[in-house]
Order: C-alpha cells, then sequence, then structure tokens
C-alpha cells in the first residue's frame, strides 16, 4: 500500500484544532470527529486509534493544564478515577487488536446518546450516593470500564465520563469540566503506552497534529468561565448526544 500524501493532514490538523478549541471549553477533546479521518488517512485501524489516541492525550495535558491553573481540577477523582483509567486504556490498547472496536463503537453511541439527552433536557438529580465506600467504588469501576475502552477504541471515553461525574456523582460542571480532561490526559497517556509497544503510531501525523490540537485545546480551556452552570451542562448534553449519533454513523459508515 503506498504512503499517504503528508498534505493530507492539513484539513485533519485544521479540524482537530477546532474541535480541541471547543472540546476542551466543555470538557473534551474531540476525538471522536478525528478517528475515522486518521484511519481513512492511514489505512489502518489500529494505526488510526493509537494515533488518535496520542494526539488526544496532547490536547488533553494542554487543556487540562490550563483548567488546574484556574481551580477546575478535583485531584482526589484524578486519582480515584484516572490512576484505574489509566492501567486499564494501558491494558485495552495492547489487547486492541483482538477485540471487535466496531461493535464497540455502536454500545458507545447508543449510551452517549442516551446519556447525552438526559444531560441535556432533564433537571439535574440532586440524590446523594448512599455513603463514601459506593461512591469511592463507583469512580474506581468507572475509571476501569471507561479506560479499557479508550484503549479499544482510540477515544479517551470524556463524553461518558462527563455526564457520569455532573448527574451521578453531582459535581459542578465547571469542575467536572477541568476533571474530566484530566482524567482523559492520563487515560490517553497510558493508552499512548500501550500503542506503542503495539507499534501502531504514525509519527509524521503526531508531529502535524500534536501541536495544532494542544494549541486549540489550551485556548479553549480559558473560554470555561464565560459559561453560565446551566448553559455549560445543556451545552455538554447537546455535544455528547451529537457524539452519540456520530458514533453510531461511524460505526455503520466507516467500517
Amino acid at each position: 500500500m503506498a504512503s499517504p500524501e503528508p498534505w493530507m493532514l492539513v484539513p485533519i490538523a485544521v479540524l482537530s484544532f477546532v474541535i480541541a478549541f471547543f472540546g476542551a471549553s466543555i470538557g473534551m477533546v474531540g476525538g471522536h470527529f478525528r478517528l475515522p479521518l486518521l484511519v481513512m488517512y492511514l489505512g489502518s485501524v489500529p494505526g488510526g486509534t493509537a494515533t488518535n489516541l496520542a494526539v488526544s492525550a496532547a490536547g488533553a495535558l494542554s487543556g487540562s493544564l490550563q483548567h488546574a491553573r484556574e481551580g477546575r481540577v478535583s485531584w482526589r477523582m484524578l486519582m480515584t478515577i484516572g490512576i484505574p483509567s489509566g492501567i486499564s486504556a494501558w491494558l485495552g490498547a495492547h489487547f486492541s487488536s483482538r477485540l471487535d472496536a466496531g461493535l464497540t463503537s455502536i454500545v458507545i453511541g447508543l449510551v452517549l446518546l442516551g446519556s447525552g439527552l438526559q444531560l441535556a433536557i432533564f433537571k439535574e438529580s440532586k440524590a446523594p450516593l448512599p455513603g463514601a465506600h459506593f461512591r469511592v467504588g463507583f469512580e474506581v469501576l468507572t475509571g476501569i470500564v471507561l479506560g479499557g475502552l479508550s484503549g479499544i477504541v482510540g477515544l479517551m471515553m470524556g463524553s461518558l465520563r462527563l455526564p457520569a461525574m455532573i448527574r451521578v456523582l453531582g459535581m459542578k460542571p465547571e469542575v467536572a469540566v477541568g476533571t474530566n480532561l484530566a482524567i482523559g490526559c492520563l487515560t490517553g497517556l497510558f493508552g499512548t503506552i500501550g500503542a506503542i509497544q503495539g507499534g501502531f503510531l504514525d509519527i509524521r501525523a503526531l508531529l502535524v497534529l500534536v501541536p495544532v490540537t494542544a494549541l486549540g485545546s489550551l485556548l479553549g480551556a480559558s473560554h470555561t468561565k464565560r459559561y453560565r452552570k446551566e448553559t455549560l451542562k445543556k451545552l455538554i448534553g447537546w455535544t455528547v448526544s451529537l457524539l452519540g449519533v456520530w458514533m453510531l454513523a461511524q460505526a455503520f459508515l466507516f467500517q
């Protein structure tokens, strides 16, 4: 198979900057939209998913540092969700070639659509979790499950994690935004390490996409404080719903 033309990375880079800018302002990096383009560009599902995860990790690092500077990161949840998520992502990336990523994308798309609509349409639930031990257990389990999915499909799973952090754990949307991006950074970094061991990363794509994605994420993270709480929650909900529809379309059209 012939090597892809370098100029084809230009439109992907422009899109990556735009979605990183908007995504970081609401706690995500937007790797869902970049992933099918990288798979088509590289002509390889493992190469596209691994490279996409690495680019997303770089964007998440840049954006989460800005969120941390402005006090929107929960360090406790970075430990209880982020570390299990990172380890699970490493395992998922290491064994991703043995699993059906297409079927996984369909399931994730349906869950995203449902959770996003709940967040966008219904009022915020005030019911607390029954006890601190249950809460910590839920956080660790969330990290393990979503981290494993991240390594398999090449996404950081922030779009699934973010609604759960707001509705189930009762976090303030602005803090959930920054924390989710920081957890995504850990998940993406560990997943990338697993991918490197499989030899899947495309260095040329990384050299082009990482700088523009990191810049877009850094600039976008500074815009979170401009949103009202209710506006931010609805914006997250509708965006997650759109990502669910996109993942379903991607599973059926780009496989």
